[in-house]
């Protein structure tokens, strides 16, 4: 059997025309940043012209032209993560286990052998044979 053929791409269309950020958005873009650090809500009211989306995306491209350029502008750290709690302390838990003692760790079971399915109540049915492993 052949491996079945890509899709081929949708063409790439602009829904919008594209608005450049005047110079007093800019401005203003700038001052709320100082202001709010990367708060998009605060910085989007200090704004009032742009959507979120836009300044996230326009802040993006400033902070990569400051990196680039080596200006010295201050750029805001990026905010932290969220963590799910239950993740988290799992994670903990197997990292502390493997730094102090490696061999309380119980190993996972690995499949032995193809799984075994009942039969069907009716005899008339007929189950097709498993293909464990593949």
């Amino acid at each position: 059997a052949g491996v079945p053929a890509k899709k081929p791409r949708k063409p790439y269309t602009i829904t919008k025309n594209r608005e450049n950020w005047t110079a007093e958005e800019h401005k203003r873009f700038l001052d709320a940043l100082r202001l709010y650090d990367r708060d998009w809500k605060k910085i989007e009211a200090h704004v009032a012209t742009k959507s979120v989306i836009q300044i996230r995306s326009h802040a993006q491209k400033y902070f990569l032209k400051v990196q680039r350029h080596n200006t010295g502008e201050k750029i805001p750290p990026p905010r932290p993560k969220r963590r799910n709690n239950s993740s988290a302390s799992a994670v903990n838990a197997s990292s502390s286990a493997t730094s102090s003692n490696p061999s309380t760790l119980i190993p996972h079971p690995s499949p032995q052998s193809p799984p075994v399915h009942p039969r069907p109540a009716d005899s008339n049915q007929t189950m097709a044979p498993s293909r464990w492993p593949p």
